[in-house]
Order: structure tokens, then C-alpha cells, then sequence
């Protein structure tokens, strides 16, 4: 068996100048603190207490994210109108793109405020056959053939 050669070492020299990178120009990133506001939503139907419900979000919300909330909940709706506090003309949110901050809704940065948004709607067809028929335990849906 042939012996392996050895390895040829570097010799070091001193006093070399030690080598440096380039100068980093790095400049940390200033993200402000998530200083939102944040507020409980107490969202009632005007004429039938079985549909209110509860959502927390921000004040920077805009209003029509409240409505695609109610759209989701109730399915096609045709004039939505939202009432701040209490049912009364004066009172109505207006402004799809409003923030709710801008409409006059405060919150707190422990999510301690709450509001109570009143809301009415017309569903967008009546005449639906869907929403016309009675379902219940006794009645009985024929295949189409």
C-alpha cells in the first residue's frame, strides 16, 4: 500500500493587512407600532332581534367592509342603510369608503369601546322561488325527471 502524500501547508505571513468588506450603507426600516384602535360592533337588524351579531375590528375599517359582512350573513341586499347608535335620519352612515374612524366611531387600544350599528335592507329578489317555499319535516321534493 502506497502512502499518501501530505498536504503542502500555507505558510502565514505576518504583518499582512487584514482584508475588510465594502462599508455597509444598511439603514434599519422604521415600521411604526400597530397603534390601531380597535372597537366591538354590535351589528342589530332594525325589525328582528335573531339576526345581531358581534365583530371587533379596526377603526380604520372602511364602512364597506361592514356591509360585505352583512351581504355574506344575508346574501343579496338592495338598500342597506346603516343608523350609528340609534334609528334616526340623522344618523345614518353614509360613504361607502369612509373609515369608521372618519364617520365618528372611537375605539381603544384595548378593545374596550363598543357601538351599536342598527341596520335595514330590502333583499334584492323576493320573487325567488327558493325563498317562497315552505320547507318543513312533512314536505316532500319530487325529482325532476
Amino acid at each position: 500500500m502506497a502512502k499518501k502524500k501530505g498536504k503542502k501547508g500555507k505558510s502565514k505571513k505576518k504583518g499582512a493587512p487584514k482584508k475588510t468588506g465594502p462599508v455597509s450603507t444598511y439603514t434599519p426600516i422604521d415600521v411604526p407600532n400597530d397603534d390601531e384602535n380597535i372597537v366591538t360592533l354590535q351589528l342589530k337588524l332594525i325589525n328582528w332581534t335573531f339576526q345581531n351579531f358581534t365583530i371587533k375590528v379596526k377603526t380604520s375599517t372602511p364602512l364597506f367592509s361592514i356591509a360585505n359582512k352583512l351581504r355574506q350573513r344575508h346574501g343579496k341586499l338592495r338598500d342597506l342603510r346603516l343608523y350609528k347608535d340609534t334609528v334616526n335620519d340623522d344618523n345614518i352612515l353614509d360613504g361607502e369608503f369612509s373609515s369608521l374612524h372618519e364617520l365618528g366611531i372611537q375605539g381603544s387600544k384595548t378593545g374596550d369601546a363598543n357601538c351599536v350599528i342598527y341596520y335595514d335592507f330590502k333583499p334584492e329578489n323576493v320573487s325567488d322561488p327558493l325563498l317562497l317555499a315552505s320547507m318543513n319535516k312533512d314536505t316532500e321534493i319530487i325529482p325532476a325527471t
